[in-house]
């Protein structure tokens, strides 16, 4: 008895794989005066779109605003859902020119009507397939897909910006 009683109370290791979470807290940009942050840093366009955390989930998606409110993206969502891995982006929803040049953020709004030209533009990939990826060392840019470089494709991938001395 006592030993049924130990061997019950021993943890158990369990073999799943970590799932996609239900939140995580974004990045925030560092605002700064100084040009020439060192090796550690990579420097971003700032685009003043809306902030979106897309959440992948077997073939469903939810995206969410950095408060953590519902965003209604669904042509953006519906590029999303095919991408056949669990995963995290982090990037902005952005309406882009026939070019896949980024538009202002009136664009945006007047944009919803024509879901066509909307993106997710990522600038990171916290989470992919099983593995939780913010601890990992800095990357030169998000994951980017065979499409990402077309402007109609779904989502861009954002490139980093070279920071020179003024």
């Amino acid at each position: 008895m006592l030993a049924g009683i130990s061997a019950l109370s021993r943890p158990v290791r369990s073999t799943a794989l970590p799932l996609v979470p239900d939140w995580i807290d974004p990045m925030l940009a560092t605002l700064t005066d100084e040009r020439d942050l060192g090796d550690g840093w990579v420097l971003e366009r700032k685009l003043d779109r809306i902030r979106c955390l897309a959440f992948v989930r077997r073939g469903r998606v939810t995206l969410l605003s950095r408060t953590r409110k519902p965003l209604n993206f669904p042509s953006v969502a519906g590029a999303l859902q095919d991408l056949g891995r669990d995963m995290i982006i982090d990037g902005e929803v952005v309406a882009i020119d026939q070019r896949g040049n980024p538009l202002g953020f009136q664009a945006l709004q007047r944009r919803r009507l024509d879901p066509g030209s909307l993106v997710l533009w990522a600038f990171d990939l916290p989470w992919h397939g099983c593995e939780d990826l913010r601890g990992g060392p800095c990357r030169s840019g998000a994951p980017s897909s065979s499409g990402s470089s077309r402007p109609e494709a779904p989502s861009r991938a954002a490139r980093p910006l070279t920071a020179h001395r003024a």
